[in-house]
């Protein structure tokens, strides 16, 4: 029986793994394989494999000993590595490989919306009017971000502006990540303290808020008014579960800072026509590697 892996983790592999079981039922092996904490949004079809492969060479055991045929590369437009990881364990094997790039969102008009290569840019690039900001670049992000920003205070030679984070994550954060955004941001505060003590004028510190989308519309312009969030800060990752964001900051006149997409292997892919940008053209893509 044939076997399809799908390197995982996104909404887009949930749909295309459910898709492949309902066209090939038990007449093809699937496996999705997912790296982060976070449960999946909902039912994922085939077999699930939680963790990480342990670079190339895991891969490259993997799909020896499990006998993969094919790979659907569905991971996130931020998990660089085993993206890269993927690819090159593929062509080392000889095994067919597609990514589905979801594609970057696209900038309206009059939309405030720079864009920034790593976290060090990202944090110089904040204005000093920002008191109240918005952090929507996930676990992992944060982290990454809080190092950048203490660093920065730490080399600052005027004292930076107190402020207030509001942390958007789908999963709370362990011990470890918890006390490396105290570092970089101040206390831990409950939403509704930060609420109270940012209107009094206090020093600032940071409240989680934990909730998957998608997000409406309406929901984010309401965050981002009781909040009183004067700037936004959110990964280019594209798709329309967490669209909204920027649009309600457009709305409400409040700038969007955005990290833009790491390096990875989009410009080898495209010459080889082995990348597609949704899971329509993935499904197409396997049944031409495996007609029914």
């Amino acid at each position: 029986m044939p076997r399809l892996l799908i390197i995982g983790g996104t909404g887009e592999a949930r749909h295309l793994a459910n898709a492949v079981a309902a066209i090939y039922g038990h007449n093809l092996k699937l496996v999705t394989s997912r790296l982060g904490l976070a449960p999946p949004a909902g039912p994922v079809a085939g077999d699930m494999r939680q963790g990480g492969f342990g670079g190339v060479s895991g891969l490259v055991d993997y799909f020896k000993q499990e006998n993969i045929d094919w790979v659907i590369d569905a991971s996130h437009p931020f998990a660089a590595t085993i993206s890269r990881n993927t690819r090159t364990a593929c062509l080392e094997t000889g095994r067919d490989y597609l990514r589905i790039e979801r594609p970057s969102w696209r900038r309206p008009v009059g939309g405030k919306w720079p864009s920034y290569s790593g976290f060090e840019r990202l944090c110089a690039a904040l204005p000093d009017t920002a008191e109240h900001c918005f952090l929507t670049l996930g676990s992992a992000g944060a982290a990454a971000f809080a190092t950048a920003y203490r660093r920065q205070k730490e080399q600052s030679r005027r004292p930076l502006p107190r402020r207030y984070w509001l942390i958007r994550v789908i999963c709370p954060p362990d011990d470890q990540e918890r006390n490396r955004w105290q570092a970089a941001f101040g206390p831990l505060l409950s939403p509704l303290n930060m609420i109270r003590l940012s209107r009094q004028g206090r020093c600032g510190g940071f409240a989680l808020w934990v909730g998957r989308g998608p997000f409406t519309f309406s929901r984010e312009a309401a965050l981002l008014g009781q909040f009183r969030i004067d700037c936004l800060i959110a990964k280019m990752s594209g798709g329309s579960a967490t669209r909204a964001k920027l649009a309600a900051a457009d709305h409400l006149g409040i700038p969007c800072l955005l990290l833009e997409r790491p390096f990875s292997v989009q410009s080898s892919l495209l010459e080889r026509n082995d990348q597609v940008s949704g899971v329509a053209a993935a499904l197409d893509w396997l049944a031409q590697k495996y007609p029914q």
